[in-house]
């Protein structure tokens, strides 16, 4: 660890470069950089600052009436200025962030203001006495300590505000550093030029970064049906072996194709029921979601001729079926021989999810086909044979 020297006050006053480093140090921010670190030359500045830190660390502990001292030497001038602006340009933000570090005003619990409000030793009550907001005051401060009182106040004299403000503060360091330096020129278009640029390069970050979490959310949702097909079919595996090594050649003691049509119906029929429920799915997403759209009724009307559409196919089936097996006395009600068997329902719970499963991998393949032929940017979409005439 390189040694501090001993005797500060031969050197000059240290920069804000180094009062803003020497305050990122002591806070803990950044370590003590030692010897070996090739970024980081001890400097003169740097130690001055350190040391005067120190010393008014030292100061506030042994004379700790110097806070309440100057809360109550504030509250006092603010009583006699009628505006908050009078009473940070009287005593400025540094000597507010001094009270509120040193709980000064903890100690001034109980006086009375002049509307007869009682103190409660708190610092919003303090900010309230003082007649300022609490958020206002911790803004200030906020900013005096990102970026310094010559900076800040050079931004302060070209109109910058608190929301700028607020976003130059969660900049990256060196990017704030840029800042602290531009605005130390006090040249307004050169800061605004630079900020502008760096909140474009973020927010263009910002937007990949989110795009990217999309893609990957829609991955992993993805790879979760993928899965829950895997264990499906490996559950039907394990039970396809186990009746091969138990020596069952059938399920029931009906012939080997009365359980192939009962198996195809019963897959068939949960493809109807799933595409069914897809239906009603879509009906009531463009019911929530449609009312803002001016095509509302359109994709209303659509989804009920696609059930109208399904429910006329249904109903010609039946009747088909009704005319090509006349004689033949079919049932007007679910018998127990069409019930499944145990060994038939037993398969059924892992044969179900994959049709399921299936349908949702070819919903969620169509989504993704539709959201890639969406155009990135304004104009027609890729391959669009949609062109203006010449």
């Amino acid at each position: 660890m390189k040694k501090a020297p001993t005797e500060v006050s031969l050197t000059p006053n240290p920069t804000m470069a180094e009062k803003l480093y020497a305050e990122r140090i002591y806070a803990g921010d950044v370590p003590m950089p030692g010897d070996a670190d090739p970024s980081f030359t001890w400097g003169w500045g740097v130690c001055k600052a350190l040391a005067e830190l120190k010393k008014q660390a030292t100061s506030a502990v042994s004379t700790p009436s110097e806070g309440r001292d100057l809360a109550n030497q504030i509250l006092g001038q603010a009583q006699a200025l009628t505006a908050a602006a009078g009473l940070l340009r009287t005593f400025g933000v540094s000597k507010l962030a001094f009270v509120k570090e040193t709980k000064g005003y903890k100690h001034l619990a109980g006086q009375v203001s002049p509307n007869g409000t009682e103190f409660d030793g708190t610092w919003e009550g303090y900010c309230a006495m003082l007649g300022m907001s609490v958020d206002k005051v911790d803004a200030d401060i906020a900013n005096l300590r990102a970026f310094g009182e010559e900076a800040l106040d050079s931004m302060s004299r070209m109109g910058i505000g608190y929301r700028d403000l607020a976003q130059y503060r969660r900049l990256p360091d060196d990017e704030k550093t840029a800042l602290i330096e531009a605005a130390r020129t006090g040249d307004k278009d050169t800061l605004l030029d630079l900020a502008e640029s760096m909140m474009v390069k973020h927010s263009a970050e910002k937007e990949a970064l989110t795009a990217r979490t999309a893609e990957l959310e829609e991955e992993a949702q993805r790879l979760h049906r993928r899965e829950a097909n895997y264990e499906a079919e490996i559950e039907r595996a394990t039970l396809q072996i186990k009746n091969l090594t138990s020596g069952k050649k059938k399920l029931t003691d009906f012939s080997f194709r009365t359980e192939e049509v009962r198996e195809e119906c019963m897959a068939l029929g949960k493809g109807v029921e799933v595409h069914l429920q897809g239906l009603k799915t879509l009906f009531e997403s463009v019911v929530t979601t449609g009312a803002i759209d001016t095509e509302y009724s359109l994709q209303i009307e659509q989804v009920w001729v696609a059930a109208h559409i399904a429910a006329a196919k249904a109903l010609d089936l039946i009747e088909y079926m009704h005319g090509q097996s006349a004689g033949r006395g079919l049932p007007d009600r679910i018998l127990s021989q069409h019930c499944l068997t145990p060994a038939e329902a037993e398969k059924w719970l892992h044969d179900a999810p994959l049709i399921a499963n299936a349908y949702e991998g070819a919903k969620a393949a169509r989504e993704a086909q539709r959201e890639a032929q969406k155009p990135k940017t304004a104009g027609r979409p890729k391959g669009s044979q949609n062109k203006p005439k010449a």
